[in-house]
């Protein structure tokens, strides 16, 4: 069966891969052109089926930047000042394709990591690039490469490692108060660096696209809680604008446990008995106003509506009863349900 084939008979990348006939190395080249597959997918579910997962990085991106450069349309980086400054990405599974952006725009960049892995660590465009962010001297390394203007990148759930979670920004997200460390603003106030969100969104052609939001920054002589609380604030509504408008960017329902751990994985027990799936290890394609979820596990596959799949990862971040659960699943087509319950905003 050719590649063409699959691709036209709309079957998701797990069904295809698992045909025997279908050249796999090739289909997972084709995959992120293809506009009836979500190019969004998870790299750990792909290299579980498939190969390990630096490999399969090295596979897309080994060829030349000309051909890297081409996959990611860019819009906005460009046009972003020339003044170093902090990026905060929403998109952990992505910071081997930020720096090519910032390249593309003509920008150094460093990524503070927690480790790195032996396939990045052989790849020159990667080996000096980045910072471990449990180093002792992290912050100090972030300055300096401020001070030579080259760009640092990090990422919202980095800013919470290795810190006393009693100091923190209390915030609302997803209609629920929760508690934000916000180190990387301390340090931003104290050395007077600008923070930029970066949100990146995939096109129709499978292509990349980032959004540089308005920089963060001080408001004249605003005291430093009032500054953290506000970036605070202002990151986490970014991400739940973007989980609402289109949720099929955040393709892994468990993806927002990076950002919030499940305060009682029993308030969730039932909603994995009724879909019969384990949340932790799905991947949701779309077609038109239908969502796919596929669990590895078990290689079933569920259709859901959009308004389920958002409820889905709400269910995430929110401590909500059984009784709750249930009400939602049975109005699961209807927003103004949501809003009622005051589920979502």
């Amino acid at each position: 069966m050719s590649i063409l084939t699959v691709l036209n008979k709309r079957m998701t990348f797990h069904q295809a891969i698992n045909r025997e006939k279908v050249n796999k190395t090739r289909l997972l080249k084709t995959i992120h052109y293809s506009k009836y597959i979500n190019p969004a997918l998870s790299h750990e579910v792909i290299a579980n089926k498939y190969i390990n997962h630096f490999k399969l990085v090295e596979y897309f991106y080994k060829n030349s930047n000309e051909e890297i450069y081409e996959y990611l349309n860019d819009s906005s980086i460009e046009g972003d000042s020339d003044q170093a400054k902090i990026y905060i990405s929403f998109h952990y599974g992505l910071y081997r394709l930020i720096p090519y952006l910032l390249d593309k725009a003509g920008k150094k960049c460093i990524i503070v990591r927690e480790d790195h892995g032996t396939g990045e660590l052989n790849n020159e465009f990667y080996r000096h690039s980045f910072i471990d962010c449990r180093d002792p001297g992290c912050y100090l390394k972030i300055l300096n490469n401020l001070k030579k203007n080259i760009n640092v990148l990090l990422f919202i759930d980095i800013n919470n490692i290795g810190s006393d979670i009693t100091k923190s920004q209390e915030i609302v997200f997803l209609e629920k108060n929760v508690n934000i460390l916000d180190s990387i603003f301390k340090f931003s106030y104290k050395y007077n660096y600008k923070i930029a969100p970066l949100m990146i969104h995939y096109n129709d052609e499978g292509k990349i696209k980032t959004n540089v939001f308005r920089d963060l920054e001080r408001n004249g002589e605003e005291e430093f809680d009032s500054y953290s609380k506000r970036c605070c604030q202002l990151i986490y509504k970014i991400l739940e604008q973007s989980v609402c408008e289109d949720p099929v960017q955040w393709e892994q329902i468990y993806q927002l446990d990076t950002y919030f751990s499940i305060q009682n994985k029993n308030k969730i027990n039932f909603l994995q008995r009724k879909f019969k799936l384990n949340v932790d290890y799905c991947t949701v394609y779309r077609e038109g106003e239908t969502y796919t979820i596929y669990n590895s596990l078990n290689n079933q596959q569920y259709a859901i509506d959009k308004h389920l799949y958002i409820l889905l990862m709400i269910l995430k971040t929110t401590k909500l009863s059984k009784q709750t659960i249930v009400r939602i699943l049975n109005n699961k087509d209807s927003f103004a349900f949501l809003k009622k319950e005051r589920i979502i905003c």
